[in-house]
């Protein structure tokens, strides 16, 4: 009788029995995830739950002690701390798929499903954002990232894609300022291997190049500017146009300075004669 119930109860062994204490989520986890940053969520998120024997809450190897059994309230105070960690972990538009959700189990379940499908309208879907994904203002870093972002999901879908053709993505998002330098690096894949670093690393470079240009364009477009105002400001006197005010302002000074009356002028003959 004993053995049968010993039997029949849930296996408690690998549950944590000290209180889990993490100061802040956020210095393990220090991303929100999103549509986008599933697997990297995941790959930074799995650790902790191994490394606090709590794979179990999540994957089903252990199944949640009866409500009667004294491990119980063990259980229950971790389960619902990773849930806790879980929801603060999300942004704001995922933490919508975890109203009504009561255990960890579930709300990881939730995500895995919404967000590693491998049906192929998903990972049609996924081709598509990476297709119409362009540069436009992203910096050339965070282009990437997205980029890479989007083919790391098709890799866990099961549908990777190339490097070679993942280069063609990038360059063709890039804007009309790139394409001389698309064309030599499309014109280099037939000769040489350019791996995705390498190709990173050059469009940095490009873009550092291009900003430095379009800065010193700039400073001579307001040297030219400046030059211009003071010349305006100051014209050369051999440049001075003739205008009908220069005769107004004469005569006004001129009318202006007193003449001598006739009686004065013949006072004066008649004292010199």
């Amino acid at each position: 009788m004993s053995a049968s119930t010993s039997t029949s109860q849930t296996d408690t062994s690998s549950f944590p029995t000290s209180s889990l204490v993490i100061p802040n989520i956020f210095n393990l986890v220090p991303i929100r995830h999103d549509n986008t940053n599933y697997l990297l969520w995941k790959s930074l998120f799995e650790p902790i739950l191994r490394g606090h024997r709590l794979m179990s809450f999540i994957d089903g190897s252990k199944s949640a002690p009866s409500t009667s059994d004294p491990m119980f309230e063990t259980w229950y105070e971790h389960d619902q701390m990773l849930l806790s960690w879980i929801q603060a972990t999300l942004s704001t538009l995922t933490l919508l798929y975890m109203v009504g959700i009561k255990s960890s189990k579930e709300a990881w379940d939730i995500l895995e499903c919404r967000y590693a499908s491998s049906t192929p309208m998903h990972i049609t879907s996924l081709r598509k954002q990476l297709h119409r994904l362009k540069k436009g203002s992203l910096t050339m870093h965070d282009y990437f990232q997205q980029v890479k972002s989007i083919s790391d999901q098709l890799a866990g879908c099961g549908a990777p894609i190339s490097d070679d053709e993942l280069q063609i993505y990038i360059l063709d998002g890039l804007p009309s300022l790139y394409h001389p330098f698309a064309s030599i690096i499309h014109g280099c894949a037939r000769i040489i291997t350019v791996t995705l670093e390498e190709l990173h690393d050059l469009l940095i470079c490009e873009e550092m190049s291009l900003v430095e240009d379009a800065s010193t364009k700039n400073s001579h477009a307001l040297v030219a500017a400046k030059t211009r105002q003071q010349h305006s400001h100051h014209p050369n006197s051999s440049n001075r146009q003739y205008t009908p005010q220069h005769d107004s302002k004469w005569q006004q000074q001129n009318a202006a300075t007193p003449r001598p009356s006739q009686s004065n002028q013949g006072r004066h003959q008649s004292n010199s004669s």
